[in-house]
């Protein structure tokens, strides 16, 4: 376990769950279904967290076209699982929208860090330290 690749990815998790919280509560604002709303924070988020952990968290000096497409498809399945755990709570439990995607983030960012710490950003495209 790497505390220094831990801490890094809680700072810059936290910052791209931060995002993606804001854009979506401002989506909502903006009277945006709660599902579209989810997609367009999603693709913010996406964007500042594959940089982030490209540059600081892994330092990955891999073929950036090759881990971008492994990372968008991890984050593609990890949203579908999101959007369907966003339905099973705003839709069947009736739970709020907002607190549904808080409660919903936390299993995303576990799911997001195990992904690309063994999948996308591997020790073969790591930079030395």
């Amino acid at each position: 376990m790497n505390i220094r690749e831990i801490s890094l990815y809680s700072v810059f998790g936290g910052l791209t769950t931060l995002i993606s919280i804001l854009s979506y509560k401002l989506f909502l604002i903006l009277g945006f279904h709660y599902l579209i709303a989810t997609t367009l924070s999603a693709a913010l988020a996406v964007m500042f967290a594959f940089m982030t952990n490209r540059m600081y968290v892994f330092k990955s000096s891999g073929n950036i076209v090759s881990e971008s497409i492994k990372f968008l498809s991890g984050r593609v399945g990890v949203f579908i699982i999101e959007t369907i755990l966003l339905i099973i709570l705003v839709s069947w439990v009736k739970f709020d929208e907002f607190y549904s995607k808080i409660i919903v983030t936390i299993i995303v960012v576990l799911l997001n860090y195990i992904y690309s710490k063994f999948f996308v950003f591997t020790e073969g495209g790591r930079s030395e330290e």
